[in-house]
């Protein structure tokens, strides 16, 4: 097919591989990463071309092949639960670097809706982020170090409540405690 878009995934782990599915579903062609060859046979088992691409601050370890694309979708967390939060900038400042090396014109970074303050009210495009989370704080952060770039186009997606195949949304819950108060009359 002519004229097909060439798509790159960053990061192909929940929602990287099924976007990728999906997409190649409707003919299109997907390169996807991880950052582990053992999951390299698994991507390839869906029709994905597969890559290891890591941007750790001490390596930065990629193909300069899985850049050739029309479209970068960067679909990676930044983990700061388990402590990596900083190191998920220093990661993006690598990513960012590397879209302008290879001269990538559309992006679209998969966020989230932690970067709004927990208010319980509605939020929309419009609404002031104030992240009161470390990983809202860091999305946010890394949500403008794209927005800074003018030599190429960055689309910003935030999710929120990703639920489905091998997403159980109870295990959000698991290990929290949440007290309850009853007050009796």
């Amino acid at each position: 097919m002519p004229g097909k878009t060439k798509i790159s995934i960053l990061g192909c782990g929940w929602y990287g591989s099924a976007l990728a599915k999906a997409l190649i579903a409707d003919g299109m062609q997907v390169k996807g990463s991880t950052t582990s060859t053992a999951k390299m046979d698994n991507l390839a088992a869906l029709g994905i071309r597969p890559y290891v691409v890591n941007f750790s601050p001490d390596e930065e370890i990629y193909d300069a092949d899985f850049f050739d694309c029309d479209v970068l979708w960067i679909a990676i967390p930044p983990k700061s639960r388990s402590g990596e939060g900083d190191i998920f900038l220093q990661k993006v400042k690598g990513i960012v670097h590397a879209i302008k090396r290879f001269a990538i014109q559309q992006v679209i970074f998969v966020s989230s809706t932690g970067v709004y303050a927990d208010n319980n009210r509605h939020v929309n495009e419009e609404t002031d982020p104030q992240p009161n989370t470390e990983a809202g704080r860091i999305l946010f952060e890394a949500e403008n170090l794209f927005r800074a770039e003018d030599g190429f186009k960055t689309t910003i997606i935030r999710f929120a409540g990703l639920i489905g195949p091998g997403r159980n949304p109870g295990r959000f819950f698991a290990g929290k405690r949440r007290s309850l108060t009853v007050t009796r009359q």
